[in-house]
């Protein structure tokens, strides 16, 4: 019963797959982005976080499954170049519907 509760590794490959998603989504360029391709973004971005609420509520991950979720996805972020504001609002977005 304790073993499984310290058991991220679900939530760890769900966050690499998110991660990866917003890697595809929104790639890292100092480029302006056409407002044709940011309503694109911003309709799949909204996909990506029902993703995360069903995944969410299929799981019912603990307080560690979460923060492991967290860290996978930030750490994922920062090893591919996002600036930190950018990956600190991704999981303002991303943790409250966890």
């Amino acid at each position: 019963m304790v073993l499984k509760w310290f058991d991220a590794t679900t939530s760890v490959a769900f966050a690499a797959e998110i991660s990866n998603e917003i890697q595809v989504l929104i790639p890292v360029t100092g480029e302006n982005i056409p407002e044709k391709r940011y309503t694109k973004q911003v309709k799949s971005l909204e996909r990506l976080l029902t993703r995360v609420r069903t995944f969410s509520k299929q799981h019912h991950l603990n307080i560690y499954q979460k923060a492991k979720f967290a860290n996978t996805v930030r750490w994922s972020l920062r090893e591919a170049g996002y600036p930190k504001d950018f990956i600190e609002s991704v999981l303002a977005m991303v943790l409250p519907v966890m």
